[in-house]
């Protein structure tokens, strides 16, 4: 019989074949996850809440590149991205960091 605290279903159960041929039971809670950071800076995200179970428009804001990139390195994708469309910014000038973003963003 398992310890009280791991009886409950919310307790992974990982089933191990020992070297003896006998089967051992592991338990494995989950972890609580870590602040979200921005992909590009490491800034902390604002308004992305780590609660587990929630749907994807109440943990993150409905905006571009949201839970990915905060709003500063969202508004320098977005202008660099402008700045390419009207040709006043060379291709080969954008920030590798930056590339991705640029090129996700639809003017």
């Amino acid at each position: 019989m398992p310890v009280p605290k791991n009886r409950s279903s919310s307790v992974r159960k990982i089933f191990r074949k020992t070297q003896k041929g006998k089967v051992s039971i592991r338990y494995r809670r989950k972890k609580k996850e870590g602040t979200h950071h921005c992909a590009v800076c490491g800034a902390i995200l604002q308004g992305v809440t780590t609660a587990r179970g929630l749907a994807r428009s109440e943990r993150v804001p409905s905006r571009k590149f949201a839970g990915v990139l905060c709003h500063n390195c969202v508004s320098h994708a977005i202008v660099l991205a402008s700045r390419l469309k009207s040709g006043s910014l060379p291709a080969g000038e954008v920030e590798v960091r930056y590339k991705r973003y640029v090129d996700a963003v639809k003017l």
